[in-house]
């Protein structure tokens, strides 16, 4: 077997893991569970970035999901770029 298949099931295993902790945090999301002392912001931030991650990862398999990724970055991308301060 080549180095290829060994990585192309690494990241298959990546990406369930990364899966499997979206879903867990987007459960503690909706359920508005969290580590005490932490604000609710932060277990959303982490799902979200989460989310982000595991999407990256499969777009190494799917040209689709990676269409959606690169053309989901360039939309942030220029959001940002429309409002650099949050404050206004």
């Amino acid at each position: 077997m080549t180095a290829d298949w060994y990585l192309m099931r690494a990241t298959g295993l990546v990406s369930l893991i990364f899966l499997t902790l979206v879903v867990a945090l987007g459960v503690a999301t909706s359920t508005r569970a969290r580590p005490r002392g932490l604000p609710l912001y932060v277990t959303t931030t982490i799902h979200r970035n989460a989310a982000l991650l595991a999407a990256a990862i499969i777009a190494l398999h799917d040209d689709d999901v990676r269409k959606r990724l690169l053309a989901f970055r360039e939309a942030q991308t220029e959001a940002v770029l429309a409002h650099p301060d949050p404050a206004e």
